[in-house]
């Protein structure tokens, strides 16, 4: 079964869509940690993770900018931001 993970990220001085947060669909929390390190860090770069909501609820992320940038979350792998 798969689970829905939305990161948050030690927040970088400089402009970086990882401030926003990151979506991620996978096995388990270790599955998810993998994805990132990956996918996400060879394109955004390395931030620290500072929290982590298992089975978020999309509805609670930001209707602006998140909810309208990601693709769905069904599969495994990463959908915000898009890669």
């Amino acid at each position: 079964m798969l689970h829905r993970y939305w990161f948050t990220f030690e927040k970088t001085e400089a402009p970086c869509i990882l401030n926003t947060g990151c979506g991620v669909t996978a096995v388990d929390d270790a599955d998810a940690r993998q994805i990132i390190e990956d996918q996400v860090y060879p394109v955004f770069g390395f931030q620290k993770i500072v929290h982590v909501v298992a089975d978020v609820e999309i509805s609670t992320l930001d209707q602006k900018h998140v909810i309208p940038n990601m693709t769905m979350p069904l599969a495994r792998g990463v959908w915000f931001p898009r890669l």
